[in-house]
């Protein structure tokens, strides 16, 4: 997103019949309808929107043909309320890895989140902290982490533990790129002996 700008990603689209190809291999029962690759773009946008304002852009897709069928609120929910996302670097062995960290106001879906992320009663509106690590060259996310306001570890350190935890993985990391308060703490990682040697 830039200044308001939202780039799609359509892969989703382009594997859709072979995703569900794959996804209703062998199973018994009513078959998949969407995508996996489709919910998790919706999951992404979730982020923004809520679930009627996401069954109205899967409408927007499929009368722009690009995409065959839309689920409504109620599939859409179900499609991505219980999913969890994991990152797997297990494959990676070189890294220049950045850390950034942004607020996202939690009362973005109305008053749900306010009960579930803020003060319901004062209607405080506390921010959502995300802090993402990542290669700056290839965009591979290395860690993200996220927690109310207030409730947890500050971006530099945050940043000394998804280094840490991809080092012990055996990921090299050849430059860090990060601001003043991150770059100490890097440097304080790196002098720890453990991750120096993590065999």
């Amino acid at each position: 997103m830039i200044r308001g700008t939202f780039f799609f990603d359509l892969d989703f689209a382009r594997k859709w019949d072979s995703g569900l190809k794959r996804m209703n291999g062998g199973k018994g029962g009513s078959p998949h309808l969407f995508s996996d690759s489709f919910m998790k773009f919706m999951m992404i946008w979730h982020q923004f929107l809520d679930y009627r304002a996401l069954e109205g852009m899967a409408r927007s897709l499929v009368n722009m043909g690009i995409k065959p069928q839309y689920g409504d609120y109620t599939t859409i929910w179900h499609g991505i309320h219980d999913k969890m996302p994991v990152i797997d670097i297990s494959g990676l062995r070189y890294t220049e890895p950045g850390t950034d960290g942004t607020g996202m106001k939690t009362n973005n879906a109305g008053s749900y989140r306010i009960m579930k992320y803020g003060d319901p009663v004062a209607k405080r509106r506390k921010h959502l902290i995300i802090i993402i690590t990542a290669d700056v060259r290839t965009k591979n996310i290395i860690g993200i982490e996220s927690h109310i306001e207030g409730n947890g570890l500050p971006e530099p350190e945050t940043a000394g533990k998804h280094i840490t935890e991809a080092v012990m993985k055996g990921v090299t990391v050849r430059e860090f790129y990060g601001d003043g308060a991150s770059m100490s703490i890097i440097y304080s990682t790196w002098r720890t002996p453990s991750v120096q040697n993590p065999s």
